[in-house]
């Protein structure tokens, strides 16, 4: 996996979201980077902690959104974070257990993550909300809800 770098054609268009994506992104290709070269498992450990924490902290607001704007496909969206999030959570079982995963299965996951997660079903997200907005039906789509701590500024 090439570094991923934003580009405008990543964005859905919901200011937070796409915040969130950036350092999302910037974790994945960390981790892909680092799980490339050599092997340093306690590195590698840290990295995937990281991915874990905020996941579960970007898909929270992600899924609150959601709801925030009635988005028709809320449960199909939540289900498909449970399903990242426990391949995340099973990378770093199979890390811990095995001291080792193979690179380029971490690197597909990534990259599907990104590219299929992100550009297709987080698209629709802002494809709905810009289509609400359009047609006037609500003011709270403008703001994202953000009540959750981002996990990178606690210390």
């Amino acid at each position: 996996m090439g570094r991923i770098e934003w580009t405008p054609a990543l964005s859905i268009g919901l200011e937070n979201i796409d915040e969130e994506h950036k350092k999302l992104i910037a974790i994945c290709n960390k981790l892909a980077h680092n799980i490339k070269g050599p092997s340093n498992s306690q590195v590698i450990t840290e990295e995937f902690k990281d991915l874990r924490a905020y996941t579960v902290y970007h898909f929270s607001n992600e899924e609150k959104y959601q709801k925030t704007i009635h988005y028709p496909e809320a449960n199909a969206h939540a289900q498909e974070h449970a399903r990242l999030r426990k391949s995340v959570k099973d990378f770093q079982q199979s890390l811990y257990k095995e001291g080792y995963i193979p690179q380029q299965t971490v690197i597909n996951f990534l990259k599907d993550w990104l590219i299929n997660h992100v550009l297709r079903e987080d698209m629709k997200i802002g494809q709905f909300a810009r289509s609400k907005m359009t047609t006037g039906t609500s003011q709270e789509l403008r703001s994202q809800p953000k009540e959750n701590v981002d996990p990178s500024i606690v210390s």
